[in-house]
């Protein structure tokens, strides 16, 4: 498990092998210790600074965006341009 800080937020990237791929799972602490899994895909998100990116847009969900499945790395790139425009994405 690989275990990251952005912003007073832990944010923990758990690698699950099974036969054929690896999934990941992205576990967010909240500075008031909420405990949330992001709604990212399992696959190809590989990366605590997507996720803090993730957190700076406000935890967007599936829903939120009109989708049915988990928002993948694309989907918070175009929604961070939407929203910050040029502002770099945070680095970790």
């Amino acid at each position: 498990m690989s275990t990251k800080t952005y912003n007073g937020h832990k944010i923990e990237i758990e690698k699950n092998l099974e036969d054929d791929c690896i999934k990941l799972y992205h576990r967010i602490t909240f500075p008031d210790g909420r405990i949330e899994i992001a709604d990212l895909s399992p696959y190809n998100t590989n990366s605590a600074d997507l996720v803090a990116a993730y957190i700076e847009l406000g935890c967007p969900t599936r829903e939120s965006i009109g989708s049915i499945a988990p928002l993948n790395g694309h989907d918070v790139r175009r929604l961070w341009i939407e929203k910050f425009a040029n502002r770099p994405m945070p680095t970790v």
